[in-house]
């Protein structure tokens, strides 16, 4: 039988099959004949579900709060904008007595020898500022007199600016010194140009260090040895007036709808930036889910997202968008982002005629299972052929620094739904045989959606014909998943490993360039350790991605587990904890069923 003799603390791994579908396991068994057969409902921080929060009544304060910020965004629209200049800048320094301005003079003297000179830390001062005024103007007048600290205009705390002295040891002085006032003059369509150190890693941490410390900064080293650094697109900060801070908390409810085209469809419907819209988690496609979602109003350019939203809250409903509903809830202090969750609640619907009390009760004494990585991150196995590759193989690539590799799976794995269509099957065969002409990634981009990345690399291969740009084009939190996949594939080699030796530890690493492999005198060190010398890589070739690495626990068990019968199956209820997938403790728990029926692995 399938299950015989594995070991009793995860079934799931047998043979190594961590990626086995749950056809493979049970043919007998459907889950997800229909959205409603699948329904996730996501649990806060606190312990309160989705679900039940959209049920109840809008905060009192949500409505009046709308109305409020949608008046001030009104007003601030009638204003006409105007270029923020020098005598801005000196007309908000007057409005500072002499004591604050000698305070500002020595800190900011003190925090550049702290960062030129590795001088002694300057702590951290406070210094009286006006109430009122045009607060931008002031900010602005701060950075360009005071270029060495951070003054936070809300508390009047002066902090030094550090940001850039990782390049003190790198550069000249002077050289840091000029990127640093340049830090404090975007919007000015100011340039700055020093001398490229010698050493190319020195030239990577130069670029590396100014695009964390100043956003919107490009930088560029110049054939004649200097590295030049400008804002990008040349852009004129205005003076658009204050911003007003709001997030409003919702509940956002799909069905049978992808999450970044859903969340995509309701910025542009309130009139605002992807950015200003986060959750904790994505959630499965084919389902029914409710999860919350915090919506940044301070983002705002106009009223047009308060306006809809207080409309709503009026209403008493939802915002409809697509296959989604947006649920207004209340004021939070802060937006989402992700792993901000204790975990999910599943109901789950499965249509059976071989479920024994037996077996599910067995299971549900210990529901419990190898915390491996669903086909939802890793790819699903392509040993056979048509299947496309698996996700991991791109994020290898990507590793390996292979572009052409990376570029013909990212395409032939955005082929998986089109393997039978006439028109794109020059496509197909250009994939198969390494021919990819530019005429037909034209004609993939044209047939894949608009959310898809593999749409962004298709086209720049068009623009360009040449594989590494294309696969640059890309967005780069897809080329991160990419290399996630990759770092959980490595995670389920080394969990199979030590479930088939019955040597499963509390943790696992998730291989990074901050995590390396479990010492080889464990399975799982040997199996992550051979599949990386394999692939040729190691820990530090994260390092190209960004990509740190942690640790996640190697056995889940799910909470509040239980059984009922129906017509045609059984239902589950169950908890699991964030990072943890439902159908990797379904694949366990019809390990157990297969075992009761006699169900043959290979039927």
């Amino acid at each position: 039988m399938a299950a015989a003799g594995l070991p009793d603390q995860a079934r799931l791994a047998f043979r190594g099959r961590a990626d086995a579908s749950l056809d493979e396991l049970l043919p007998r068994c459907t889950i997800k004949r229909r959205a409603e057969d699948f329904v996730v409902d996501e649990v806060d921080e606190d312990g309160q579900r989705a679900s039940e929060a959209m049920t109840r009544a809008p905060e009192a304060t949500l409505k009046p709060a709308l109305e409020d910020l949608a008046a001030k965004l009104d007003s601030r629209q009638q204003q006409p904008a105007a270029e923020a200049n020098e005598s801005d800048g000196e007309d908000a320094l007057a409005t500072l007595g002499e004591a604050t301005l000698d305070a500002l003079r020595a800190f900011d003297a003190a925090a550049k020898d702290q960062v030129l000179r590795d001088g002694v830390g300057a702590s951290p001062i406070s210094v009286a500022l006006p109430d009122g005024g045009n607060r931008l103007n002031l900010r602005l007048a701060l950075e360009t007199g005071f270029p060495w600290t951070r003054v936070r205009l809300e508390s009047g705390v002066v902090e030094a600016d550090l940001r850039l002295k990782p390049l003190a040891t790198i550069l000249f002085a002077e050289d840091v010194e000029r990127l640093q006032r340049f830090g404090r003059t975007r919007g000015n369509k100011a340039t700055a140009t020093i001398e490229a150190p010698a050493d190319k890693d020195a030239r990577r941490a130069v670029h590396t260090t100014l695009a964390a410390a100043f956003r919107a900064c490009e930088t560029k080293t110049l054939d004649g040895g200097t590295i030049s650094a400008r804002w990008r697109g040349g852009r004129k900060r205005r003076r658009d007036g204050p911003r007003w801070p709001l997030v409003v908390r919702c509940v956002l409810e799909k069905r049978n709808a992808e999450a970044f085209a859903v969340i995509r469809a309701a910025g542009r419907r309130l009139g605002l930036p992807a950015g200003a819209l986060a959750t904790a988690g994505v959630k499965d496609r084919r389902a029914v889910t409710r999860q919350f979602l915090t919506v940044d109003l301070g983002k705002s350019r106009d009223a047009t997202a308060c306006r809809v939203l207080a409309r709503v809250v009026a209403d008493g409903g939802g915002l409809r968008v697509d296959d989604a509903t947006l649920w207004p809830l209340s004021v939070t202090e802060r937006a989402l982002n992700a792993g901000r969750l204790r975990g999910n609640a599943f109901r789950l619907r499965v249509v059976s005629d071989d479920a024994r009390d037996q077996s599910l009760k067995r299971f549900a004494a210990a529901p419990r299972c190898l915390n491996v990585f669903g086909p939802q991150r890793v790819g699903r196995d392509d040993a056979q052929e048509g299947t496309p590759p698996a996700t991991w193989k791109i994020g290898r690539a990507l590793l390996q620094g292979d572009a052409a590799e990376a570029f013909r799976v990212v395409c032939a794995s955005a082929l998986s739904d089109f393997a039978t269509n006439e028109n794109l099957r020059d496509v197909v065969q250009g994939i198969s045989t390494d021919n990819f002409a530019r005429a037909a990634a034209k004609k993939l981009s044209n047939a894949l959606p608009r959310s898809s990345p593999a749409r962004d690399v298709a086209q720049a291969y068009v623009r360009t014909g040449d594989a590494a740009k294309a696969i640059k084009a890309a967005p780069h939190a897809a080329r991160t998943m990419w290399a996630h996949a990759y770092q959980a594939f490595l995670f389920n080699q080394g969990a199979a490993a030590a479930c088939g030796a019955g040597d499963v530890p509390a943790a696992l690493p998730l291989i990074g360039s901050a995590v390396d492999a479990p010492d080889e005198s464990t399975p799982a060190g040997r199996a992550m350790r051979a599949q990386l010398r394999a692939d040729g890589l190691d820990s530090e070739s994260f390092r190209r991605l960004g990509v740190k690495g942690a640790t996640r626990e190697a056995v889940v068990t799910a909470g509040a587990f239980s059984f009922a019968h129906v017509e045609d199956g059984f239902t589950l209820d169950f908890e699991l904890p964030s990072g943890a997938y439902a159908t990797t403790l379904l694949r366990e728990l019809f390990v157990e069923v297969v075992a009761a029926t006699g169900v043959e692995e290979s039927s």
